[in-house]
């Protein structure tokens, strides 16, 4: 989810002060692990994003309906404990917590033909946790949630949640 608070004179107000996006997103996640030692590992990924959906009532009245498209381009540096915090490591709990860098953009098209985009990029924090299942299959569940405030004029916040099946 994206939101902001917006200023009369900005160029995303209409009639409204706030701006909310949210998107439903798919992801791919690669990473390089390095540090490792029994139960812990420092690793750098980019867990890439990309999205659409419908938003309803934009801006009030102004544009009924508008349907979006977005990505979300971080590179985060994560310090991983327990579950999957290795590629040996066979715990069946584990977490983990980062900081990196993010951009995301999102486009509308509403149905009268306006179109418009937005674009947020600032320091990224998240942190989740990890359960393995099946003894020996190395599979995994992460639950992760996430914070970026840009650093853009519009100032937006993005907050996330997120759910990888680790294979």
């Amino acid at each position: 989810m994206m939101t902001t608070k917006l200023n009369n004179d900005s160029y995303y107000s209409y009639s409204t002060d706030r701006l909310i996006i949210v998107h439903t997103d798919v992801t791919y996640f690669p990473r390089l692990t390095f540090l490792e030692s029994d139960n812990t590992s420092l690793s750098v990924g980019a867990p890439l994003s990309l999205g659409f959906g419908i938003a309803n009532n934009l801006y009030d009245d102004y544009a009924e309906r508008s349907i979006f498209w977005g990505f979300d381009a971080p590179l985060a540096l994560d310090f991983n404990m327990g579950c999957k915090s290795t590629p040996e490591n066979e715990s069946m709990f584990g977490g983990y917590i980062g900081t990196g860098f993010g951009y995301s953009y999102t486009n509308f098209n509403a149905g009268d033909g306006y179109k418009f985009s937005t674009k947020s990029y600032g320091p990224l924090f998240r942190g989740g946790v990890r359960f393995g299942f099946g003894a020996g299959t190395n599979l995994g569940l992460t639950l992760g949630f996430y914070f970026k405030p840009g650093l853009e004029d519009e100032k937006f916040k993005t907050y996330g949640m997120n759910l990888f099946l680790d294979l």
